[in-house]
């Protein structure tokens, strides 16, 4: 391996980390990112 390819794994690494960071503190505020046109909800009654 060269140290560049060594160097965007560390990157993605990181990108990913903070990613995972903001989708936990603001999964909540984040909600229009689940709903998609063309998404199938199913939606049932609780027992």
């Amino acid at each position: 391996m060269h140290v560049e390819s060594g160097k965007y794994i560390i990157g993605a690494g990181l990108l990913l980390t903070v990613a995972g960071i903001i989708w936990y503190y603001f999964g909540d505020k984040l909600g229009f990112l689940g709903n998609l046109p063309g998404d199938i909800k199913i939606e049932k009654e609780s027992l």
